[in-house]
């Protein structure tokens, strides 16, 4: 999964599409959430500045008028469709939506796309959320083991990740994107580039606890919280005390 730039982003608490969109911003000041193990540390030191920056980065885009008032209730959907019909000048739109651009917007629209990383602070450098699925086997009997490695082999081939990656599911196989189809397409091959700057999102047992605080502040920024240093230390408490009873 890779991403393009935007001005025009949602931040609708119950899913995935602000941490994924907003989280670039965060990892571009050279820091984390987590310290990878069993403390949330967005709420001290370094990563404080670094989360209190980014909130008050989007409350600046909303202030100046940048990004539309109504940010906090816009959804992936608004800006893949405000994007395409021209009330959004720039995006951040996953792989996925491609493919449904392409179809909405048409070939003379997808061809007059521009494509940049997602900025950092200077110093540090860009990057973008990179996720996906694994396949995974579990099985100790050995016929049942066979069937499970014939299956992945057929799952990770260039024919099954190619038709993947051509309805917008973006494979991490280099070779798919050395075809015409994807090598002629300056939008797939700007992807593919945005790879090898992506970044996976923690992987700790109680990740889901601090996405849920990183949302929070968030939608506190973009419904104009004034106090964004005392919700970003409340989050960081409320996380690494869900933290502590999720690894007792």
């Amino acid at each position: 999964m890779s991403e393009i730039i935007c001005y025009s982003v949602g931040t609708t608490v119950p899913d995935a599409v602000t941490s994924c969109t907003l989280l670039p911003w965060f990892w571009g000041h050279g820091t984390e959430l987590t310290d990878g193990d069993s403390k949330v540390i967005f709420g001290e030191g370094e990563r404080f500045e670094a989360m209190l920056d980014t909130a008050e980065f989007i409350q600046t885009l909303i202030n100046e008028q940048v990004v539309a008032e109504d940010i906090a209730s816009v959804t992936f959907n608004d800006v893949e469709a405000n994007f395409v019909g021209g009330q959004t000048a720039m995006a951040i739109l996953g792989n996925w939506h491609y493919p449904l651009m392409k179809d909405s917007g048409g070939e003379e629209f997808i061809s007059k796309i521009g494509i940049t990383d997602i900025p950092a602070v200077p110093g540090h450098e860009p990057c973008t959320t990179a996720g996906g699925w694994n396949i995974s086997m579990f099985t100790q009997n050995p016929e049942q083991q066979e069937l499970a490695w014939n299956f992945m082999d057929f799952y990770r081939s260039i024919e099954v990740q190619t038709l993947f990656t051509r309805i917008g599911q973006m494979s991490t196989l280099l070779s798919v994107y050395e075809q015409d189809e994807f090598k002629n397409d300056p939008v797939w091959q700007a992807y593919s580039q945005g790879l090898y700057g992506g970044k996976a999102r923690d992987g700790v047992v109680f990740y889901s606890a601090v996405d849920e605080s990183f949302k929070e502040i968030i939608q506190s920024a973009a419904t104009g919280e004034e106090d964004l240093a005392g919700v970003i230390k409340e989050e960081a408490e409320k996380a690494q005390k869900s933290a502590d009873d999720m690894m007792k």
